[in-house]
C-alpha cells in the first residue's frame, strides 16, 4: 500500500505546554547590549549550547512572544528588551510491546498493549511501527488508556504518522499517539490498541506491532534582558540674557561613540551658541552609530525686565472638568492661581514655584460643583483673570 508519508518537523516542539525550569542568566549567557533603543546590534551567547541529535534549542522575545529556532549558540541583531532561550531535551524509551485480545470495543480487536510509567516525562507520545502501511489510519486503529490501573479508560486522540531515520540512515514509518497532560507524571499508564475486526481488512490478516517506544520531552529556559551601551548624555552650560541678545549655550557630550552630530532647531550646527534671544532652543545630538538624543533649554530675558506675560486656562473637551493651563514669560517669581466664586469667595488656591521656562499642564478641576467661576493669576507686577464654567 501507498500510504500516506507526512514529514512533521520538530519546530512544533516549541508550540507545546511548557512546564519546565526558568534559569537567570548568571554565567549561562553572555549578553552584547545595543548601542541604542534604536538599533538592534545586541546579541546574546548561550554558553552551554551543545548540539546533539535529540536536542534542539528555541529563542523568544517577550514582545513577539512567539518561539523560534536557534541553529548556532550566537542570537545577533537583538533590540533592547527581555528574551528567553529554550532548551528542549527529547528522550527515547523502547517499551515493550504485550500480547492483548480484545473484542469489546464494538468493530474492533484488540492486537497490542503497552503498560509503561511517565513518572518525571512530560509532552508524552507513543510510536508504533507496523509491519505495514496503512491507509486510512484513523479509521483502522483506535486507542484508549487509563492512568489509574485500568480502572477508567479514555478515547485517545488520532494517530498521526511519521517517518523517521534509523541509524544506518533507513527511513520507517511510524504511528505516532500524543498524550494530554493527565498522563504526564504517572506510576502506570496502560494503552490498548485495536484495529478494525479481520473481516473488516479484506482479507488482509492482522497488523503487527514491530517495535514501539516513548518519547518526552525535558525543558529549561533562561531568561536574559539586552539592554542599551551608553546613552548619548548631553551636559549644558546656559546662560541667560544680561543685557539683551546675549545669552549662549554650551554643551558637553558623554556616552555612546563618538564623533557626535548637533543640529538645532534652527538649523545651526556645534557645540555653543552665543548671541542667544531670550526663548526656547532645541539641539538633537547624533553619534557615529546614528544613535540620537534631543534636549531643550531655555533662555530667560534679563532679571528685572517688565514681561507682559501671558496666562490662558481652556477647557478641554475630550475630559470633562479638565482645563488646559498655560503661562508664558512670567519668570523666576512665585506665582498664585486662585479660583473664586462669581460673589468673589475663594474656593481653590494654587501655589505655583518660581518658572524657569514656559508651562504647560493639565489642571483637574472637576471637584468643583457645577457653574461659573473666576481663575486668576497673580504675581508680583502681574495679575490676570478668566472666567471658566464647570458643566
Amino acid at each position: 500500500m501507498n500510504g500516506l508519508k507526512t514529514y512533521i518537523s520538530l519546530v512544533t516542539l516549541c508550540m507545546a505546554m511548557w512546564s519546565g525550569q526558568i534559569h537567570g542568566q548568571q554565567d549561562l549567557i553572555r549578553v552584547i547590549d545595543t548601542s541604542c533603543e534604536e538599533i538592534c546590534d545586541g546579541s546574546a551567547e548561550l554558553i552551554t549550547f551543545r548540539y546533539l541529535p535529540e536536542r534542539y534549542f528555541y529563542w523568544m522575545s517577550e514582545s513577539d512572544g512567539k518561539y523560534h529556532p536557534m541553529n548556532e549558540a550566537v542570537l545577533e541583531e537583538l533590540c533592547p528588551g527581555q528574551y528567553r532561550i529554550r532548551k528542549v531535551d527529547v528522550q527515547m524509551d523502547e517499551i515493550p510491546i504485550g500480547e492483548f485480545q480484545d473484542t469489546t470495543l464494538m468493530g474492533f480487536e484488540g492486537i497490542s498493549r503497552f503498560v509503561f510509567s511517565s513518572t518525571g516525562r512530560k509532552e508524552l507520545s507513543l510510536y508504533m511501527r507496523l509491519d505495514r502501511e496503512i491507509n486510512h489510519l484513523n479509521y483502522y486503529l483506535k486507542a484508549e488508556y487509563s492512568i489509574d490501573g485500568g480502572v477508567t479508560w479514555s478515547s485517545s486522540q488520532q494517530f498521526h504518522q511519521k517517518v523517521m531515520e534509523d541509524a544506518a540512515g533507513r527511513k520507517h514509518i511510524y504511528y505516532m499517539l500524543n498524550f494530554p497532560r493527565s498522563a504526564h507524571d504517572q506510576e502506570e499508564i496502560i494503552v490498548k490498541i485495536y484495529q478494525r475486526k479481520t473481516e473488516q481488512l479484506s482479507g488482509q490478516p492482522q497488523f503487527q506491532v514491530l517495535r514501539s517506544f516513548i518519547e518526552s520531552k525535558e525543558y529549561e529556559e533562561y531568561a536574559f534582558e539586552v539592554g542599551i551601551k551608553h546613552h548619548i548624555r548631553i551636559q549644558s552650560t546656559v546662560s541667560n540674557e544680561l543685557e539683551g541678545g546675549d545669552g549662549y549655550i554650551s554643551l558637553a557630550l558623554r556616552g555612546g561613540t563618538p564623533p557626535y552630530q548637533c543640529e538645532w532647531d534652527d538649523g545651526t550646527e556645534g557645540l555653543k551658541r552665543t548671541h542667544l534671544q531670550r526663548g526656547t532652543y532645541s539641539v538633537k545630538v547624533r553619534d557615529r552609530k546614528n544613535c540620537q538624543e534631543t534636549a531643550r533649554f531655555v533662555v530667560l530675558p534679563p532679571e528685572g525686565e517688565e514681561s507682559l506675560g501671558r496666562f490662558a486656562l481652556d477647557a478641554r473637551e475630550d475630559l470633562i472638568g479638565t482645563f488646559r493651563l498655560q503661562i508664558k514669560d512670567l519668570y523666576r517669581k512665585p506665582l498664585e492661581l486662585i479660583i473664586t466664586s462669581l460673589d468673589s469667595t475663594m474656593v481653590k488656591k494654587f501655589e505655583i514655584n518660581p518658572l524657569y521656562e514656559d508651562l504647560t499642564m493639565d489642571l483637574d478641576l472637576s471637584f468643583l460643583n457645577t457653574g461659573e467661576y473666576q481663575a486668576t493669576l497673580s504675581t508680583s507686577g502681574f495679575s490676570k483673570n478668566v472666567a471658566i464654567r464647570i458643566d
